[in-house]
């Protein structure tokens, strides 16, 4: 996951990651830059997020940072999860996505 969208502060307060950090963890992504270093797991979300990359500011990767108010952004990351769980419904799996994930392949 790459965050593409806004960072540090609700919307109004923060701003758009800039395209030069999400470029650059994409590529790093495709090119297996990523595969050897260090992450830190991320509880609300479930995901690990890199301690370092050297094409983007620390304070960038961890998302609490870029906020001034860390407990305003452990509130509203627990409203956005909330709001995903309430929401979020199993996809129906058709006879045929069935039929072929339930096939042995060789």
């Amino acid at each position: 996951m790459v965050n593409t969208g806004w960072s540090g502060g609700a919307y109004g307060v923060g701003s758009s990651m800039r395209q030069r950090y999400t470029g650059a963890m994409i590529a790093a992504a495709l090119i297996g830059e990523l595969d050897q270093v260090e992450y830190l797991k991320y509880l609300i979300f479930g995901v690990e997020i890199p301690v370092q990359y050297s094409e983007v500011p620390a304070e960038i990767l961890d998302p609490v940072q870029t906020w001034s108010d860390p407990q305003a952004y452990e509130t509203q990351a627990s409203k956005l999860v909330l709001a995903l769980l309430i929401t979020a419904k199993p996809l129906p799996i058709s006879p045929m996505k069935r039929s072929c994930r339930e096939r042995q392949w060789s």
